[in-house]
């Protein structure tokens, strides 16, 4: 009984059946595309008054002379001085050296009698630390002031902020807003007042 001998095959014919084996099938797993987000601009939270005042600033009291307030001013090298009670530190006035120069000084009196409570200024418009710089700086334009104290809920004073806190935040943080605001805030209340005319 002869076998059936299946004949070897031949490397070409190997090569032939491994090209016609089916590759197993590759699984390709889907390609999301990238989810291109849209970049926001950084949203400045508003400044508060706490943020550019000038905290605890050196006060005088009422009974105080002017000297001692001048000599406050020339110490610290500035142009105004909260006036408090000594007591509480509640604000009673300000005191600025438009205020010496034309209430002691061009009135002639003797600035070492005078006492701070005869010739400052009353009625002071404040802020309180949680309010928005651009609401000083509106109050500002709107009472024609280049400072503002800043005082607690029962009206003692814990800062102050001046025309020159606005300007330097504009400057330092760059927002053309900001400095707009300024510009607009320092044009205001620069302008000279005007005698009325009878």
């Amino acid at each position: 009984m002869s076998e059936n001998v299946v004949p070897a095959a031949t490397p070409l014919q190997q090569t032939a059946a491994v090209r016609a084996r089916p590759s197993p099938r590759r699984v390709v797993a889907p390609v999301t595309p990238p989810v291109r987000t849209r970049r926001r601009g950084l949203e400045r939270r508003p400044a508060a008054a706490r943020d550019v005042m000038t905290p605890n600033p050196v006060c005088c009291g009422p009974l105080d002379t002017v000297v001692r307030a001048a000599a406050i001013m020339d110490g610290l090298h500035c142009g105004c001085v909260p006036v408090v009670d000594p007591c509480t530190r509640r604000i009673l006035g300000m005191l600025t050296d438009r205020d010496l120069a034309l209430r002691v000084v061009a009135q002639g009196l003797a600035p070492a009698h005078v006492r701070v409570e005869t010739v400052m200024s009353r009625g002071i418009i404040c802020g309180r630390p949680d309010d928005d710089i651009e609401e000083i700086g509106e109050r500002m334009r709107t009472h024609r002031v280049r400072r503002i104290p800043i005082v607690d809920a029962d009206g003692r004073v814990v800062g102050i902020i001046a025309q020159a806190d606005l300007a330097v935040r504009a400057m330092r943080e760059r927002y053309a807003a900001d400095a707009e605001e300024v510009a607009r805030t320092l044009e205001t209340i620069s302008l000279p007042t005007l005698p009325e005319r009878l």
